[in-house]
């Protein structure tokens, strides 16, 4: 898990650590004012967040012991979800670490978890299948059907994240084996699966095929492998507006890092840590092929890197488009936005926090933290986190703002209000901007409320104003998520979510 290699050092640091729940002692950010709430106590080492995706604003809680708890109506339910501690070794870094509903959870009722198991003193990552009870949403089946098997060489170093892709795919976080260094050279072994980012399909045959778009399918290296050199991923997660794979890589001695993960890139792992030769005392390391991190600290800031989501949620525009992550040790969180260089900048969002194990998005991207001590809090506005502004107190012409900087490198957005209220005619308007005038702009917007579509707007196809300003009505007939998307390419599919080039705003409606 993300215990260090000192394991009795954090021990200690658990053992001794007093919780601080006092919220006006957890209000530190430069981003805006923001601050923690909590929404459920009395757990057990939790270590991941997720939601169902079905609507039913569920938020399922994994526990390292081997239960996964559901948090429904601000209360957790009396019976687990699941129940596995029967099967899952829990000691150390080693646990039930994950799950993942596919994304068409709704009408197959499957999801998958990630934990570790002991047979016959022979360590395995296991990841299985399950099925929710067509009884009751709230159960879960007790069959399971094993997908993937892969065998430890230590106790550490597990990774243990199943993320499903918006390409559809399951992504699976796999350390490199454990002990210390990465005495079997793994993170840079090809053949094994270990050390490395996985990506396989579920639904093409049993257990699972692999994408025909694997970097290492047609050639050599396990055709599983997504992306490798990786020392420990302890989470990632797909910015939902445009797909870009955040993973956070918890470091050695001295750094700790996150990367973006693209296909059959290289990210270092044991030839380098972070930016810096490893270990330190080999002063050559440059070899060609490895991909540098975005973000890296030194230990003197943090020593155990949780990796964390992409802001998207409407209720605190002021960290929209930020990626927020933390540190089990020293608990703290930060937040990091992309400059028009490709640099990226940190500024310290709270400070002096609790082991933080995990973090996760809702259906509507509000973010949680989870408290590896036992209770989840949930990151909202230090005004509280009640209904979003009233939107007669603002020009109608001012309840979207949305900027595109000349660079299409993270397309920054700059939004005043996110406030369409339900059974009420808002005028809105869209202004694009774009410094290079020889790229055309095409311009779409589209409003769904849930998967209704209610408004679409197209443009003229290859406009050459790349100064463009968009003007429309809607009325807000429910409570849903809206999409405001435009393009820079002409030919570019405008709801490519996996494209660099294509931006949106996702908006929450009231």
């Amino acid at each position: 898990m993300l215990m260090r290699k000192r394991k009795t050092i954090l021990i200690l640091v658990i053992s001794i650590y007093i919780k601080i729940t006092i919220a006006g002692l957890l209000n530190v950010t430069a981003n805006g004012d923001v601050t923690i709430k909590e929404a459920a106590s009395g757990l057990s080492t939790p270590v991941y967040i997720a939601h169902s995706g079905d609507g039913s604003e569920r938020l399922f809680i994994v526990e390292q012991a081997g239960r996964i708890l559901i948090l429904k109506n601000g209360k957790i339910l009396d019976k687990p979800f699941l129940d596995i501690r029967s099967k899952v070794t829990f000691s150390g870094e080693m646990g039930l670490l994950s799950m993942a509903f596919h994304p068409e959870f709704t009408d197959n009722g499957r999801f998958f978890v990630n934990y570790t198991g002991i047979d016959n003193d022979n360590i395995n990552t296991i990841v299985s299948e399950f099925n929710v009870s067509p009884d009751n949403p709230d159960e879960a089946e007790e069959k399971e059907n094993t997908i993937l098997k892969i065998p430890q060489p230590f106790s550490n170093h597990n990774g243990g994240q199943l993320q499903f892709g918006p390409d559809g795919f399951l992504y699976i976080g796999m350390g490199d084996g454990g002990s210390a260094g990465d005495p079997r050279n793994n993170g840079q072994n090809l053949d094994t699966l270990l050390g490395a980012l996985l990506r396989i399909d579920i639904n093409s045959s049993s257990p699972f095929g692999i994408p025909e778009d694997n970097p290492f399918a047609q050639t050599d290296g396990a055709d599983e492998i997504y992306a490798y050199g990786l020392r420990n991923p302890w989470k990632f997660s797909f910015d939902r507006l445009n797909g870009r794979l955040f993973l956070a890589d918890v470091g050695q001695d001295r750094f700790e890092e996150v990367d973006i993960i693209e296909a059959g890139k290289n990210y270092g792992w044991n030839i380098k840590e972070g930016n810096n030769c490893f270990p330190l005392r080999i002063t050559e390391c440059n070899q060609p092929g490895l991909t540098p991190p975005i973000i890296e600290y030194s230990h003197s800031e943090g020593r155990s890197i949780t990796g964390g989501y992409v802001y998207r949620g409407g209720k605190i525009p002021e960290l929209f488009g930020a990626y927020i992550f933390g540190d089990f040790v020293t608990s703290k969180v930060w937040s990091a936005i992309e400059n028009n260089d490709g640099s990226w900048k940190r500024t310290l969002l709270f400070d002096d926090l609790f082991p933080v194990s995990s973090f996760g998005e809702d259906e509507d991207g509000e973010l949680y933290i989870l408290d590896y001590n036992g209770a989840l809090f949930k990151i909202v506005p230090d005004n509280g986190d009640g209904p979003l502004p009233d939107p007669s107190t603002t020009p109608p012409d001012k309840l979207f703002t949305v900027r595109c900087n000349s660079t299409f490198r993270n397309g920054i957005l700059n939004i005043d209000r996110l406030t369409i209220n339900e059974q009420e005619d808002i005028s809105c308007t869209l202004k694009l901007t774009n410094q290079e005038p020889d790229v055309n702009v095409k311009t779409r917007i589209r409003v769904l409320i849930g998967k209704k579509d209610i408004l679409t707007i197209d443009p003229e196809t290859g406009t050459t104003d790349h100064n463009g300003q968009i003007q429309f009505n809607i009325t807000a007939t429910g409570k849903g998520t809206a999409w405001i998307a435009w393009s820079l390419e002409k030919d570019q599919d405008i709801f490519d979510r996996n494209s660099r080039n294509t931006w949106g705003a996702l908006v929450k409606i009231r």
